[in-house]
């Protein structure tokens, strides 16, 4: 498996519509190395855990203290949504599903 670089972003508001809503947008809040983990046995078996073809893990190349606040990760021109991180002191483990547009 080799690393692969990804960005990572943050929704910014930059503006508000007719009803004082607030119109945000992605913006990229900082970029790295990154590979995709698969999902082992023992974390399939778990109980509540609903683990999906969408469902993927990230390993990041930085620690997660160093890391800007973000919630989607993109890779190959896909979008993942976070769901969950946890420091590995080196790394950071990134717990995502595949982001989907409605059509």
């Amino acid at each position: 498996m080799k690393w692969l670089v990804c960005t990572l972003t943050y929704p910014k508001v930059t503006g508000k519509d007719r009803l004082n809503n607030p119109i945000t947008e992605d913006v990229k809040v900082f970029k790295t190395f990154c590979r995709r983990t698969p999902f082992t046995v023992e974390e399939m078996a778990l109980d509540g855990r609903k683990i999906t073809e969408d469902s993927s893990k990230f390993l990041l190349c930085c620690r997660k203290s160093r890391l800007p606040k973000f919630n989607k990760l993109i890779l190959n021109n896909s979008v993942y949504v976070v769901k969950k991180t946890e420091n590995l002191q080196k790394f950071t483990l990134v717990y995502a599903e595949a982001f989907k547009v409605e059509d």
